[in-house]
């Protein structure tokens, strides 16, 4: 099991409400924790927030370093291996995680999994797959990871929220707005947003409009 920090906002509440956050490369899990306080709800919601810490690896692109990673990554480029056996890993681990939070609210949760670069990558990689209805996937500063079949998940009740900033340097806006098309076109409801300049970061509007697509998937 993956070593995890959690946090609980509000009391006992009828709207539950579990958030599960994806590190990037090399990072760790107590990079976005701000959301915690940062993240604008209706405030009358019984929120946990969960954000895992991937497993050390040792990265091809960066010379076979081990650093916190949630796959391997080869190249840059589009025609680069992709190591989705390791994704494929990580995603049964965040899904344990997942099944477990879930079972610790007294009654139905609404569940939203997001992350940032390589973690947004596999936020979006295990929102389109998983057996588990996760109502709201958000990829910030992410791309599109591996290829896509429908088995049988429900797509109509996922939701997907992709941005970029304009000036990032690390994850180009191309990849992120190639993912945004992607996803779209296998017939999910995405919202796309880029901001100017924003490089390789989240931004204060992106935590807004991250809010609002939370508080918008409550009703």
């Amino acid at each position: 099991m993956l070593e995890v920090i959690e946090q609980q906002r509000g009391k006992k509440a009828d709207t539950k409400i579990l958030i599960v956050w994806l590190h990037g490369l090399g990072a760790t899990s107590n990079d976005f924790q701000f959301l915690v306080s940062e993240l604008h709800l209706n405030g009358n919601e019984e929120v946990k927030f969960i954000f895992p810490q991937a497993p050390n690896l040792r990265v091809t692109l960066n010379n076979g370093f081990l650093m916190p990673a949630w796959y391997d990554i080869v190249g840059l480029t589009a025609d680069a291996p992709q190591d989705i056996d390791g994704a494929n890993q990580s995603m049964l681990s965040i899904e344990e995680i997942i099944d477990r939070a879930v079972k610790s609210f007294d009654g139905p949760c609404k569940i939203f999994l997001g992350g940032f670069s390589q973690g947004g990558a596999m936020a979006l990689y295990i929102g389109m797959r998983s057996k588990i209805n996760i109502n709201g996937i958000m990829c910030c500063s992410g791309y599109f990871l591996g290829s896509y079949t429908n088995e049988k998940q429900d797509i109509a009740s996922r939701k997907i929220f992709i941005a970029h900033g304009k000036e990032d340097e690390v994850v180009k806006p191309g990849w992120g707005f190639n993912a945004f098309k992607t996803v779209k076109e296998y017939g999910y409801e995405v919202t796309w947003r880029e901001y100017e300049g924003l490089g390789h970061s989240v931004s204060n509007e992106e935590v807004n409009e991250l809010s609002k697509f939370i508080t918008s998937q409550l009703s």
